[in-house]
């Protein structure tokens, strides 16, 4: 306590980073039966709020110990969670231009059996306008042969 470093040293801790050396020195302490801040507190007051310090500390490193796999895992996995998202995203994009592009095509081929249908539909009305014309002409040709013979008739 006499230090005048020390102060700013307890500050300063960087508690994530304790040893496994000085962890085991401070166990030798904490494991110690009469280390408690109500004993410590009978004696002085600023000892026992430095015995809770280091019981919080020795706890911290504990939690800490089994934390930080999990916490190295999870970013891990958030980092492959980043990249699976990134390429789902390219793949969504490639997703939609597919289905662009397949909604273009059906919609040509939709015109295209419209269209299709219009030219078969104007076919069948022009073998009808065909048969009549023919139909037509073959009755005219009779008119003109029964007309020339009336005309002969008279003739005469």
């Amino acid at each position: 306590l006499g230090d005048s470093s020390f102060i700013s040293r307890l500050t300063n801790l960087d508690i994530n980073h304790i040893s496994d050396r000085t962890y085991r020195k401070l166990l030798q302490y904490s494991r110690h039966p009469q280390f408690t801040p109500e004993l410590i507190g009978k004696v002085s007051s600023a000892c026992r709020s430095f015995c809770k310090w280091v019981l919080a500390i020795q706890r911290y490193h504990e939690v800490y110990r089994t934390v930080k796999p999990k916490e190295e895992k999870l970013k891990t996995a958030n980092e492959a969670l980043d990249v699976m998202r990134k390429s789902l995203s390219r793949k969504q994009e490639m997703l939609k231009l597919v289905k662009d592009h397949l909604q273009e095509l059906e919609d040509k081929y939709r015109n295209s059996i419209e269209e299709k249908q219009a030219l078969y539909a104007r076919r069948e009305l022009m073998k009808q306008r065909m048969a009549r014309a023919h139909e037509l002409t073959n009755v005219l040709a009779i008119e003109k042969v029964r007309w020339q013979e009336q005309l002969t008739q008279l003739e005469e």
